[in-house]
C-alpha cells in the first residue's frame, strides 16, 4: 500500500501521501483512506502529494474517485502540490472545476476565507 500520513490544519484534514510512484493500482487502496476520513466526519479535505510526483493515469482515477466521494459542493476538496505540472494536467482534465489546488499547507483558506 502507498504510504500516506493524517492530520489536521486548521479546518482541513490533510491526507499527505509520502510516496510519489504508485506500482500497479496501490494507489486505489487509498480511496478507501478518503472514504474513511469523510465517513469520520471531516468538513474539508486536503491531499497532498510528494514533489516530483507526476498524476499519471492512476493518480488522476483516484482523484476522480476522491471527487466523487467528497460530492462536490458538500465537503471542500483541495490538492496541495508545489508542482505546476501537476496543476496543468489537472487543469486539462478538468479536475479544477471540482476541487482546489495550492502550493502549500500554508495556503489552505478557512471556512471565512
Amino acid at each position: 500500500m502507498v504510504g500516506y500520513e493524517q492530520y489536521t490544519v486548521g479546518e482541513w484534514t490533510v491526507m499527505r501521501i509520502k510516496d510519489n510512484y504508485f506500482p500497479g493500482n496501490e494507489i486505489m487502496d487509498l480511496a478507501d483512506v478518503f472514504q474513511n476520513i469523510l465517513d469520520h466526519g471531516a468538513s474539508r479535505v486536503a491531499i497532498r502529494f510528494p514533489s516530483g510526483t507526476y498524476p499519471y493515469s492512476r493518480t488522476i482515477s483516484f482523484l476522480v474517485r476522491c471527487v466523487k466521494q467528497a460530492k462536490p459542493g458538500s465537503v471542500p476538496l483541495a490538492i496541495i502540490t508545489p508542482d505546476k505540472k501537476f496543476s496543468d494536467v489537472l487543469s486539462s482534465c478538468g479536475l479544477l472545476e471540482k476541487l482546489s489546488i495550492y502550493p502549500s499547507e500554508t495556503m489552505l483558506p478557512d471556512s471565512t476565507g
